[in-house]
């Protein structure tokens, strides 16, 4: 039996990436001279305004030849958090997640037109925390990664219990404990369409799996000799399976992990040949040592293993006993990835 998923328009894909451009940077007001004569009084404090986070301005954007970039919102950082994913609903109208807080939704403008505060929809779902969702089976699912404890990470199911268009019921399909920035991420459906993967990185402690799992539940450090920790500290007492990409079942029953051994991966694509990719982060802190790993492209296949592991330990690419990457590309931090088929991108990109 086939699903159909809700995908966005090619257009739709460029404004979803355009909304995730957001950056952290301030500005003070400028103070106009005083025209009033100087006197002994000691002069009052200078007002220092905050305009809080706003959107790389679209000339900052230096875009591939053949793309352009449009800006559509800039997110106010005050009201609605920091934006970290989003996907399209089975009605084309996208939905979005704040780091530490709730949903949105929004009807994307007219091409040339922007969005106002206004146009953002609160979702009602008590949820917070999506780092990954997609719209799959009739329903939006997403992870959670709740590293305050507010309430459980894991995968969650969202549906509208009474027609009225509003996500209201909130399903815990299956809890995934997370102790840091690096716990569960993005959801995406398999080839088959018969389930979804759901993409943790390190900082997760695997939960009980299926029989039928493809990774082996035999992991460890496994060094001949004592692995250097983190010299600053950093993740210490972290130890493998790393980053596990889960393959679950529609219900949330059927609990496998697919492959293993990644340090921090945020996303995953499926071609269209059905073969999983995935991007995976870098240790910054490793830079210039023997032991560092760029930021990398991996062929993810059933039962894989990647082999992240604490500290100084991590399994080098000619290792036998894990898969090597497709492409290293260098120092970043990995926060998406897709296949451009069917976009309005240029030719080579689709």
């Amino acid at each position: 039996m086939k699903f159909r998923f809700a995908l966005p328009p090619a257009r739709l894909l460029v404004q979803a990436a355009i909304l995730t451009w957001l950056t952290a940077s301030n500005s003070l007001a400028q103070q106009a001279p005083s025209e009033t004569p100087a006197t002994d009084e000691p002069a009052a404090a200078p007002v220092v305004e905050s305009v809080g986070n706003r959107a790389t301005p679209v000339e900052r954007i230096k875009a591939a030849a053949g793309f352009q970039v449009e800006l559509l919102y800039s997110v106010p950082s005050e009201e609605q958090g920091s934006w970290v994913n989003l996907c399209v609903d089975d009605k084309g109208r996208l939905l979005t997640s704040d780091q530490f807080g709730g949903l949105y939704r929004i009807t994307p403008p007219a091409v040339g037109e922007t969005l106002q505060p206004q146009d953002v929809e609160k979702v009602p779902a008590d949820i917070r925390a999506v780092n990954g969702m997609v719209w799959a089976f009739g329903a939006l699912y997403v992870g959670v990664n709740d590293y305050e404890q507010k309430i459980s990470s894991g995968l969650y199911r969202l549906t509208d219990s009474n027609d009225d268009d509003q996500l209201d019921k909130v399903e815990l399909l299956h809890k995934v404990h997370s102790r840091g920035d690096h716990g569960v991420h993005a959801v995406l459906p398999t080839s088959d369409g018969q389930a979804l993967y759901l993409v943790t990185g390190n900082n997760t402690i695997p939960p009980p799996l299926a029989p039928s799992s493809p990774v082996p539940q035999v992991w460890g450090e496994d060094h001949l000799l004592p692995s250097m920790p983190d010299g600053r500290g950093h993740n210490r007492g972290v130890l493998a399976p790393g980053g596990i990409i889960y393959r679950v079942s529609p219900d949330g029953q059927q609990f496998e992990a697919f492959a293993s051994g990644f340090r921090n991966i945020f996303d995953a694509s499926v071609n269209r040949d059905g073969e999983l990719f995935t991007y995976d982060a870098d240790m910054e802190y490793d830079v210039n040592t023997p032991w560092y790993r760029p930021t990398r492209i991996c062929h993810v296949t059933s039962g894989g293993e990647f082999g992240w592991r604490n500290g100084a330990g991590k399994r080098p690419a000619f290792y036998p006993d894990n898969l090597p990457p497709v492409l290293d590309i260098g120092p970043g931090s990995p926060t998406g990835t897709t296949f451009g088929y069917g976009a309005k991108f240029p030719a080579r990109y689709q």
